[in-house]
């Protein structure tokens, strides 16, 4: 069993793997998605919503409710300063692209930028 998480882990976060081994005998047992999960799914489902619900509905993996993903982003405030989520989502997004899609514009419209940043 240990050897099978093993192999997991190279394929699926802890959450799936916890969806995958525990879940299956609770199906109302509640999935508690962390924000790397939540943050991998939001750019898979960017990417492609069709093939989103393909993987979680036809193939069975172990993926958030696009339901659970909108809420998550209602939830998502803009405050003042360094937006980890964001930096996050940049970060997740960009593991897909070349060299010259990561290159990006970052623009400030009347906003004082603090001299440490």
């Amino acid at each position: 069993m240990k050897n099978l998480k093993l192999c997991l882990n190279k394929i699926f976060s802890e959450t799936q793997i916890f969806s995958i081994f525990k879940n299956k005998s609770n199906k109302k047992k509640q999935i508690k998605w962390t924000p790397e999960d939540i943050s991998k799914c939001i750019v898979l489902r960017a990417l492609s919503s069709k093939a989103y619900d393909f993987w979680k509905d036809k193939i069975g993996m172990p993926l958030p409710s696009a339901s659970t993903l909108k809420i998550w982003c209602g939830k998502f405030t803009c405050s003042p300063g360094i937006l980890k989520d964001v930096l996050l989502l940049m970060e997740k997004n960009c593991e897909t692209l070349d060299d010259r899609e990561k290159l990006c514009v970052l623009s400030f419209n009347e906003m004082h930028i603090d001299k440490k940043i």
